[in-house]
């Protein structure tokens, strides 16, 4: 990363900004920007099917809108001298919508579903898809990657895997989310130490993930001069707890100094 050529030209830095494309972290504040300008259009329509009872539709339509999205890509066009996914950058929400509505739907249920006791046995029964669906997520970015060719294993699946795994993922990302919420309620009942550490985390957030990226390439690119790289198990869990760690320490550090929220954000 460090010894690829880096274009100075200052409309391809102001354009590298406004599309998230400065680091790949930064789509993300993209997503948030869309989705804040599109809410209030998206409440009145979301409050429209609430009192009609429509409200399945309306995730339905949204989740088959974000598949399409997914599945048909918007071809490139070239800016700056580089095959750019403009359009793929100024409609990138429509692949979240779901995601937004989903969540303000269980926002306006959620007293409802905290009152309901969830069962241990179901972590189990959750587990089952989150395997199934990671191993489908190996191998679509051995695919991606790797040039692996799933029809070597599967020959019946040809051009329909890429359909599987984008109709799948909102499902798999839809477990995640309920096997986390679970476990934050039980962490939030015992009251132990993790819940402190996890408040702490949570003040730090957003600090934590602006500068994570930086700390995260700097690790990736030491460690394994040490002779222990991306080939071990345990060099990714132990990536994740370092970085993790490191910029925990450094967003601790950060906030001492004025002006830091300009690099940090303001911490809660």
């Amino acid at each position: 990363m460090l010894a690829r050529p880096v274009n100075l030209d200052i409309p391809h830095i102001i354009y590298r900004y406004l599309t998230g494309g400065c680091f790949y972290h930064l789509w993300f504040f993209v997503l948030i920007i869309q989705l804040y300008l599109l809410y209030p259009a998206l409440l009145r329509l979301y409050n429209y099917c609430d009192v009609r009872g429509r409200l399945l539709e309306l995730l339905f339509a949204t989740f088959l809108i974000g598949v399409l999205y997914n599945v048909y890509s918007i071809p490139d066009i070239v800016i700056l001298g580089t095959s750019t996914q403009i359009l793929g950058v100024a409609t990138k929400f429509i692949g979240y919508v779901f995601y937004l509505v989903l969540g303000m739907t269980i926002r306006r249920r959620y007293d409802e579903l905290l009152l309901k006791s969830v069962p241990k046995t179901s972590l189990y029964y959750a587990s089952i898809p989150l395997l199934c669906c990671t191993i489908i997520g190996i191998f679509d970015y051995a695919q991606r990657y790797f040039n692996f060719d799933i029809t070597q294993i599967l020959p019946v699946m040809g051009g329909y895997w890429h359909w599987l795994t984008v109709t799948i993922t909102p499902f798999y990302y839809m477990t995640i989310f309920a096997f986390c919420f679970y476990v934050s309620l039980n962490i939030v009942s015992s009251r132990s130490a993790a819940l402190k550490l996890l408040e702490k985390i949570g003040a730090y957030s957003f600090g934590i993930y602006l500068i994570h990226a930086f700390i995260l390439y700097i690790i990736v690119l030491a460690v394994p001069r040490l002779g222990f790289d991306w080939n071990n198990w345990l060099f990714y869990p132990l990536v994740c707890i370092i970085t993790l760690a490191l910029s925990y320490l450094s967003v601790e550090v950060l906030q001492k100094f004025p002006y830091s929220e300009y690099l940090i954000g303001s911490t809660r």
